[in-house]
């Protein structure tokens, strides 16, 4: 290919990518305008899949729950999915309480008070985050390279599997 082709491929590339993935580029980096920026594709993965292996620490809370299951929710409030997935979990929340299940969600927004004013409309206790985004331990323990990630713990503290949406992890069955 040309140098006269390439820039104008890259632009078709990044709208591709961009409309495949839901991204919006809101960290678009001006001084290069070809980059894409994803919060679906952020990463690399840097570690095994976790299904049925111990779940990690969390670098705060132990994630099982006796008698019941921890759903661990990793997002990122600019997000567009990952506000989706929020909103399914405030609406459900009535309901996975009375399957004693609990939730942990965890932010990697940059700015602490987009995470606050955010996470104040949340029904759950446990709220937490990490402006080290992708990087922060959490995240990298679990494996997380896209935004929403749902990883579901069950009460022996096993990781039963990581998804993307509330449906996927079966916890509503009766409901979808």
């Amino acid at each position: 290919m040309n140098k006269q082709h390439t820039l104008p491929a890259l632009f078709l590339l990044s709208a591709l990518l961009s409309a495949l993935c839901g991204c919006r580029g809101k960290d678009a980096d001006p001084t290069r305008p070809t980059a894409v920026v994803c919060h679906r594709a952020t990463r690399l993965p840097n570690r095994p899949p976790l299904v049925g292996k111990k779940a990690p620490r969390l670098s705060r809370t132990d994630p099982s729950v006796p008698g019941g299951v921890t759903l661990l929710v990793f997002y990122r409030t600019d997000c567009e999915t990952c506000e989706s997935v929020l909103r399914d979990l405030r609406g459900f929340y009535p309901t996975l309480q009375e399957r004693n299940v609990r939730i942990v969600s965890i932010s990697c927004d940059k700015d602490q008070s987009v995470f606050s004013s955010r996470a104040a409309a949340f029904p759950w206790a446990t709220k937490w985050h990490d402006s080290r985004g992708f990087y922060s331990p959490d995240f990298e323990a679990y494996g997380v390279t896209v935004t929403p990630t749902l990883v579901l713990v069950n009460p022996d503290g096993r990781v039963a599997g990581s998804y993307g949406t509330l449906k996927e992890t079966g916890l509503l069955r009766s409901f979808y």
